[in-house]
C-alpha cells in the first residue's frame, strides 16, 4: 500500500524528472553546438553522419542526462525533506 507521503514524493519526483529531462536536452544540444558547430545532435540512424560523430553525440547525451538526473533527484530529495521534515527513500 502506498502511503500519502510516498505518493506526494512520487508526484514531486515525477515533475522534477520532466523538468530535468527538458533541461538535459537543452544542455546537451547547447554543448553539441559548441563542439560541432551543428544545430542538431545527430540521431543514431542518421546515415549522413559518420559513426564516430554519432557515437560521440550519444556519449555526450548519456553523460549529460545522467548528471542532470542525479542532480535533480538529489535536489528533489533534499527539498522534500526540508519542506516536509521527513525524508523519503524511493
Amino acid at each position: 500500500m502506498i502511503t500519502r507521503d510516498e505518493m506526494m514524493y512520487r508526484l514531486v519526483s515525477f515533475g522534477s524528472g520532466l523538468l530535468g529531462g527538458a533541461l538535459a536536452g537543452a544542455l546537451a544540444t547547447r554543448i553539441w553546438r559548441g563542439l560541432s558547430h551543428s544545430d542538431e545532435i545527430p540521431k543514431p540512424t542518421a546515415l549522413d553522419h559518420r559513426s564516430r560523430e554519432v557515437l560521440i553525440a550519444g556519449l555526450l547525451q548519456g553523460a549529460v542526462f545522467g548528471l542532470v538526473k542525479a542532480a535533480m533527484s538529489r535536489l528533489t530529495a533534499k527539498g522534500y525533506r526540508q519542506i516536509t521534515g521527513t525524508g523519503w527513500q524511493a
